[in-house]
């Protein structure tokens, strides 16, 4: 059963060709994994490279049976997928970014400590063509 408001929340940001994942806690599995299957069905669909912004903030918990770092990692080597922008000061966003960048062998994750961070970031890089990780 979902709860009344939703424990992951993902939306469309076509301004910057992103989607946006934001995690509350105490996040439901089922709708973290619905929501990990979203963002992947959008990279599925996209018909250029897609950035995927993951807000982390506040004491955000991951679901018991669900590791957010290796579902996050399926995203990452996603050939659709642009960067990986994930924000919050907590330490799981620390360690989830360092492995992340680890296991998917890429430069396409980026960490930041605020939302404004991100959306600077993205400004500065809009006006260049999103490329592919190599």
């Amino acid at each position: 059963m979902a709860s009344a408001t939703p424990t992951v929340q993902v939306e469309m940001l076509p301004a910057y060709n992103a989607i946006k994942m934001t995690w509350f806690s105490p996040a439901n599995k089922g709708e973290a994994s619905e929501a990990l299957r979203a963002g992947m069905t959008a990279l599925d669909n996209a018909h250029q490279p897609m950035i995927l912004v993951v807000e982390l903030t506040g004491d955000t918990q991951i679901p018991p049976g669900l590791k957010v770092s290796e579902t996050l990692l399926t995203l990452c080597k996603h050939p659709m997928l642009a960067e990986l922008l994930m924000y919050g000061t907590n330490t799981p966003v620390r360690a989830i970014s360092r492995r992340l960048t680890l296991l998917s062998g890429s430069g396409n994750v980026r960490s930041f400590e605020t939302e404004a961070a991100v959306w600077h970031y993205m400004q500065q890089t809009a006006s260049h063509p999103i490329r592919l990780p190599r």
